[in-house]
């Protein structure tokens, strides 16, 4: 759950859950995400403190953190290779998704190769116009085979 239009509110920390804190900047003091339970709140939520957000339980959260109340904050150089390790393994996924979905519509595509680095690599904006392009073609063939179960 996250504070979705709710953030207008004032909120009272009931408590940071250990270990949640991760770092979004470099000098590791002024933008954070963690995990907070408000008392206001049925559930914890995932919650970005600023540093010079509007509202007080932002700055009591990143002191907190700092002060090392919550637990390890995970450093920012350690959250980047995190997401860029993350981006990558999702990068992966819709590629392999669209080359599933590609040789489905055409059995004689072999893209067994697209994934390997060099000249042969094909991109995953590639791999989607690729699919489009596929699509449109097997939906005008059916189409004009169901208008020729009618002549």
């Amino acid at each position: 759950m996250q504070l979705n239009g709710e953030h207008t509110k004032m909120y009272t920390i009931e408590y940071i859950v250990e270990n949640s804190g991760v770092w979004l900047e470099e000098t590791e003091r002024d933008k954070a995400n963690c995990v907070v339970k408000f008392l206001e709140l049925e559930e914890e939520v995932e919650f970005t403190a600023v540093r010079d957000d509007i509202y007080d339980y932002a700055e009591q959260i990143l002191d907190a953190l700092i002060a090392g109340e919550a637990g390890a904050v995970k450093s920012f150089a350690e959250y980047s290779v995190e997401l860029a390790a993350e981006e990558e393994e999702q990068e992966a996924k819709v590629r392999k998704e669209y080359i599933s979905m590609i040789e489905t519509l055409d059995p004689e595509i072999n893209l067994s190769s697209a994934n390997t680095p060099g000249d042969s690599f094909v991109s995953t904006a590639e791999l989607s116009k690729l699919f489009e392009a596929l699509e449109e073609i097997h939906k005008k063939n059916l189409k004009q085979e169901y208008i020729n179960t009618f002549k």
